[in-house]
């Protein structure tokens, strides 16, 4: 009596077990399509802060006193979304956000205003779309430091032993129209040195630094 009743009560719990298996495949199987953020433009206004006016032009570096706008496309992204453009700096810290507005064709536009509490360095942009990290990035600079530095030209040029002077600079850069615009600044910096002895057939690096005032 108890050897009947297992055979027919075990195909049915495996015919259950199965079922329980095999049914959510379906639904669970459907993952959304991460937003592509792509088509990026980032434009500086002639005129700065508090003006912020004129004709936007194309910059890579910027400053605090600068201010202007961007644009990203969005696939994916319904018109209807709630999308936050985000400046990440170096250290990975969110330096500032914006709200960006679409145009209804995938096109989103959103302000870039600078302040003197970003760190300097790369700025990262990234947007974010109802809440999720959207594919794609971009990048400009704030307050970027450059530098250059040569050996003093001497007519015949230099020989072995002889002292040779080097000058440099270093400057922050800030694009102004078609322009970067590099002022002085001072701080510090380092060149490293290989000097060969053929003599000794030996190789040795020294690391020199300067102070700029």
């Amino acid at each position: 009596m108890k050897a009947g009743l297992l055979r027919v009560v075990a195909p049915a719990v495996l015919a259950v077990a199965i079922a329980l298996f095999v049914h959510p495949a379906g639904p669970h199987a459907a993952t959304s399509t991460p937003v592509a953020a792509g088509g990026w433009v980032v434009f500086k206004f002639p005129q700065p802060a508090p003006v912020c006016t004129g004709a936007g032009f194309a910059a890579p570096y910027w400053d605090q006193l600068d201010c202007g706008f961007g644009r990203v496309k969005l696939s994916g992204a319904s018109d209807s979304a709630v999308v936050q453009v985000e400046f990440v700096g170096e250290n990975g810290a969110t330096l500032g956000t914006s709200s960006a507005i679409g145009d209804g064709a995938g096109s989103w536009e959103f302000d870039v205003a600078p302040t003197a509490t970003w760190a300097p360095g790369k700025v990262t942009v990234q947007v974010r779309v109802d809440g999720t990290l959207a594919q794609g990035t971009t990048q400009f600079f704030f307050r970027q430091i450059g530098g250059s530095v040569a050996a003093d030209t001497r007519v015949g040029g230099y020989k072995p032993s002889d002292s040779i002077p080097v000058s440099g600079r270093l400057y922050e850069q800030d694009t102004v129209g078609v322009d970067t615009r590099k002022t002085n600044v001072p701080g510090r910096y380092s060149l490293r040195v290989t000097v060969n002895d053929r003599a000794a057939k030996s190789t040795a690096t020294q690391r020199i630094s300067f102070v700029v005032k």
